[in-house]
């Protein structure tokens, strides 16, 4: 998957695509932050734990699960970025900055508040993303809410597979292939 961010940042991250169809696919990747997301104390995100994403090829935003090292459900993540495109060798997303955390009991977090501000004023974005990044991220904290995230159909499909092990080994031999490039 080629994640860009703006202004002149791609990542490449290695995953596993698990199910795909023409509406998006669904794929797993082992978390490697360049910090770690913490919240009051708990960690959310760290290098090592597993995410099982859904990621749209309509929604300007991607679902994952998200898992510790030892497996445990740690809550829902969602990217708000422009929707998903196929390549002929891959995928490609743009990151609009903002980003939802669901905890397992249904309270939610928005993160990265503060790089989306920073986004807009350095024009990094045009008027469209910004319009739609702050209504997607509204729209997902409504069903959040009304307990509709995520929708029961991407739910189902974001559970860890059960040769887990074996993907999270594959993974682990990819993943120093990682590359973080300036573009531009």
């Amino acid at each position: 998957m080629r994640y860009k961010r703006p202004p002149d940042c791609l990542s490449l991250s290695p995953m596993v695509s698990l199910y795909e169809n023409a509406e998006g696919m669904v794929a797993m990747g082992i978390m490697d932050p360049s910090e770690p997301i913490v919240i009051n104390g708990l960690t959310l995100i760290a290098r090592g734990y597993l995410g099982v994403f859904y990621v749209s090829s309509s929604e300007w935003h991607d679902v994952g699960a998200v898992y510790d090292t030892n497996r445990t459900f740690m809550g829902y993540y969602s990217d708000i970025a422009t929707p998903m495109k196929r390549l002929s060798d891959g995928y490609t997303m743009t990151d609009l900055f903002l980003d939802l955390w669901v905890f397992p009991d249904g309270r939610h977090v928005v993160l990265d508040q503060d790089q989306f501000v920073k986004a807009v004023t350095e024009g990094w974005l045009n008027n469209n993303q910004i319009k739609r990044a702050k209504t997607e991220l509204e729209n997902l904290i409504k069903a959040v809410k009304s307990k509709k995230f995520p929708p029961p159909k991407i739910k189902k499909l974001i559970k860890l597979p059960e040769n887990v092990d074996e993907i999270a080994s594959t993974l682990q031999r990819l993943q120093c292939t990682v590359r973080h490039i300036r573009v531009g």
